[in-house]
């Protein structure tokens, strides 16, 4: 142990907490698991004009929606909404 460091109530300490002089509150070191996060269903889409050469990056959950994106947007370079569709 090093000189300092509190004990959680629980009694778990974790290794990685201690070397990396991690603070107890956080939720990895008070149960004695690491956090990690699941690989969820959101992609990363890019959605291109219609009309010129303008570009969105947004998020698309492919769980609910796994057909090709389409929506109408402000187009900046036209100055007037038009149809943009998902690009890969």
């Amino acid at each position: 142990m090093q000189p300092g460091v509190a004990i959680p109530a629980n009694g778990i300490v974790s290794a990685k907490c201690l070397s990396a002089n991690v603070p107890f509150t956080h939720n990895a070191c008070r149960t004695g698991r690491e956090v990690v996060a699941k690989k969820g269903a959101r992609e990363k889409i890019r959605l291109k004009s219609t009309e010129s050469t303008e570009v969105y990056w947004t998020f698309k959950n492919k769980r609910n929606t796994p057909d090709r994106l389409e929506l109408r947007k402000y187009d900046r370079k036209l100055r007037k909404h038009v149809t943009f569709k998902e690009a890969k």
